[in-house]
């Protein structure tokens, strides 16, 4: 698992081969969904960097790119 937590989440996206399935989450607890990951970005990751991917899904916790995490 790469780490990302910090980048946006464009930048996220582009680390990981497309066969992997990544859901993401609003950190401000409100449910957004994500339309433009642009304007987004990783406050935190499951699993967590440097453990394997073996097929499960990873999870992105993320808020608006202006808020704070």
């Amino acid at each position: 698992m790469p780490h990302v937590a910090g980048k946006s989440l464009s930048a996220a996206y582009e680390l990981f081969d497309y066969h992997q399935r990544i859901s993401t989450e609003d950190g401000t607890g409100q449910g957004r969904y994500v339309f433009w990951p642009p304007n987004w970005k990783v406050c935190d990751q499951d699993p967590r960097a440097g453990v394997p991917l073996t097929g499960q899904a990873v999870v992105l916790t993320v808020v608006k790119r202006q808020e704070d995490c």
